[in-house]
C-alpha cells in the first residue's frame, strides 16, 4: 500500500484567539478554558503561499542593522556588488544575504544601487547564478535598467513634490476667496 496525504478538506482552527490555548492534533481545546471562540477556520493541507508575493509593506533595511550586507556595501560604494565575490576579511555572509538569496531562489546575489546624480534612489536586488555576472558590467543590463530605474524614481518623486505644493496653492488661493 502506498500512503498518500489527505486532502479531504479538513479544516483546522487559526487566528489570535488560539493564542495561549492548548489543542490537541485535531483543534479541539485540552486547556478546560471552554470552547474556542473568534477563530477563524483554514484547511489542514492548503498550499504554500509564494513567498514573493507577501505583503511587504513597512520592510525597511537600515545601514546599522545590516551594515555588512550586500545592499548596504552596493549602497555605500555607489556600485554593483555581488555574493560570488569573496569577502574583503573574514566576515561571513550577512544573515540579510542569506534570506534574499534564499527568498529570490537563486545561487547569489547582485545588489546594483539606484543613483540619480548624487542621489541614492533605491537599491536593485537580483537572484543571479555565477554565469550572470557578466551583466553587472558596466555598459550590461543591469546597471543600465538601474540607471533608467533611478531616473524614473527621481521624476516620480519630483512629480509628488510638485503636486504637493500645487494642492497647498490652491488651499490657500481658496482661503482668499
Amino acid at each position: 500500500a502506498q500512503a498518500r496525504p489527505a486532502s479531504d478538506g479538513r479544516t483546522l482552527p487559526v487566528g489570535a484567539a488560539l493564542l495561549g490555548r492548548v489543542l490537541d492534533a485535531t483543534g479541539q481545546p485540552l486547556d478546560q478554558l471552554g470552547p474556542l471562540q473568534g477563530h477563524s477556520m483554514a484547511p489542514l493541507y492548503a498550499r504554500a503561499m509564494n513567498p514573493l508575493q507577501r505583503e511587504l509593506a513597512g520592510l525597511a533595511i537600515t545601514p546599522a542593522q545590516h551594515a555588512d550586507s550586500l545592499v548596504c556595501q552596493a549602497l555605500r560604494r555607489r556600485q554593483p556588488v555581488h555574493s560570488f565575490a569573496p569577502p574583503a576579511d573574514d566576515r561571513r555572509t550577512s544573515l540579510l544575504d542569506t534570506q534574499l538569496e534564499r527568498l529570490l531562489g537563486a545561487g547569489g546575489l547582485a545588489a546594483v544601487p539606484l543613483v540619480h546624480g548624487d542621489e541614492v534612489q533605491g537599491v536593485l536586488l537580483v537572484g543571479l547564478a555565477a554565469s550572470g555576472l557578466p551583466l553587472l558590467e558596466p555598459m550590461a543590463p543591469l546597471p543600465l535598467l538601474a540607471a533608467q530605474a533611478a531616473v524614473c524614481f527621481r521624476l516620480a518623486r519630483l512629480a509628488a513634490e510638485r503636486a504637493e505644493r500645487l494642492a497647498v496653492e490652491r488651499v490657500r488661493a481658496a482661503r482668499l476667496v
